[in-house]
């Protein structure tokens, strides 16, 4: 047994030492190492802007000797030469960490830290008599495509224009720019004001779509490219999903070049989205125009044609409409006719007392939701001669004569919307 023991010793010796000497090296960008930058912020096997901002990386090395020294070659193909980056130092041990900077790589033969450049290291040990002692590849991390390198991307992201400004929850924002394809698919979600939205298709580096959740908010499209890159200005975006409110209107009926009130809210929040149409009875017959006065008042003139008394929508930009279908408006461009005036029997009637009836017949004297029309004789008001208005149809008006005399006198019918 003890001679079994023994012959093992100087195995188990070799084996020790040949694992305690074996050299190693790693590298890590100083912005992830020493700068507490996140993987978001600085992916692996990525050299990108904010990497570039801490001026380099920083390796631990292992099993290097004692007294002896090293260098840090590197190069953008990993194979062919390797070039010397820096001079020979002295190692302060066996095992330690130092950095390399962005402008020592620079500075080298055949070596450029520049966009779309693939950046890979090595490290030679040294013997303290100057002898090589090992020259070891520094690994990398999830390297870039699966190597020991760094893809250098120090180009953010250019975001230049969106198909649609305003938008709602789920709606489909296609953003048009740069750098979204480079040097792959950007896949981070699509900031806006602090919110998330996640990418739904990468179609080149130039397009991009996304979809739109909830909130109300405007802001910047920030986008993060595969290396991390983040623009920090460009197109902005709205995203309202509040509606307009429709509270009241102050007419029943107008007509071309008249204009009625409409009361509300939301018609200028921010950051809600600019009024983008004001229809009624869901078209815009019979509307010339609208101006939005404030946040709670928009003025609505109207225009040749005849609608019904119909509701008001009104819709923002984003494509929120007012729900409100007790709010109404007719568009009336037809005068009232008068045809006769009779008795209540339909006899013909020019002369009368006071207490006879008299109809006025004929069309278009009042409309459904419109307040009545008004009678004058004369260019005087029925209640200033005494005169009762009994009832008021669509085709007839009702009166009973009063007291005072009148003679001769036109009679005329206007209509609420001033016909």
């Amino acid at each position: 047994m003890v001679s079994v023991l023994m012959n093992f010793r100087p195995y188990i010796s070799l084996l020790f030492l040949g694992c305690l000497f074996a050299q190693s090296a790693s590298v890590q960008t100083i912005a992830r190492a020493d700068a507490g930058k996140s993987a978001a912020q600085v992916p692996n096997g990525y050299y990108n802007i904010v990497a570039s901002q801490s001026n380099g990386w920083k390796f631990t090395v292992s099993g290097f000797r004692d007294g002896g020294t090293y260098l840090v070659k590197g190069n953008m193909d990993n194979g062919g030469t390797w070039n010397n980056i820096g001079s020979i130092t002295a190692n302060p041990g066996t095992a330690f960490s130092f950095t390399v900077t962005e402008t020592a790589v620079n500075a080298a033969s055949n070596i450029s830290v520049a966009s779309g450049n693939q950046i890979f290291f090595q490290v030679l040990s040294y013997e303290s008599n100057g002898g090589v002692h090992g020259q070891v590849a520094a690994t990398v991390t999830s390297g870039y495509n699966g190597t020991n390198s760094f893809y250098v991307d120090k180009t953010a992201p250019v975001v230049s224009s969106v198909d649609d400004a305003y938008v709602k929850s789920g709606d489909r924002v296609t953003v048009t720019g740069s750098g979204f394809a480079t040097p792959g698919n950007a896949t981070q979600q699509i900031k806006v004001g602090g919110n998330s939205f996640d990418i739904v298709g990468v179609a080149n580096d130039n397009t991009l779509t996304f979809d739109v959740g909830a909130g109300n908010f405007k802001d910047v499209i920030i986008v993060t490219d595969l290396a991390g890159n983040q623009n920090s200005s460009g197109a902005e975006v709205t995203v309202d999903n509040l509606a307009p409110v429709v509270s009241s209107v102050n007419k029943n009926s107008i007509k071309n070049g008249n204009t009625a009130n409409i009361t509300g809210s939301g018609f200028l929040s921010l950051p809600a989205s600019p009024i983008a149409s004001v229809k009624v009875n869901n078209a815009t017959t019979g509307v010339a125009s609208f101006n939005v006065n404030s946040d709670t008042d928009i003025t609505l003139t109207a225009t040749t044609g005849d609608v019904a008394h119909s509701v008001i929508k009104v819709t923002d930009e984003s494509g929120n409409s007012s729900t409100a279908t007790n709010v109404k408006i007719a568009i009336d461009n037809t005068a009232p006719v008068i045809s006769s005036i009779t008795d209540t029997g339909g006899n013909a009637k020019s002369l009368g007392k006071s207490g006879d009836q008299i109809e006025i017949r004929g069309s278009g004297f009042v409309l459904t939701g419109t307040d009545d029309s008004i009678v004058k004789f004369g260019g005087q008001a029925t209640a200033d001669l005494g005169i009762t208005v009994n009832s008021i149809t669509n085709t007839k008006i009702t009166l009973t004569l009063g007291n005072t005399e009148v003679s001769g006198a036109q009679v005329t019918v206007t209509d609420e919307a001033e016909n």
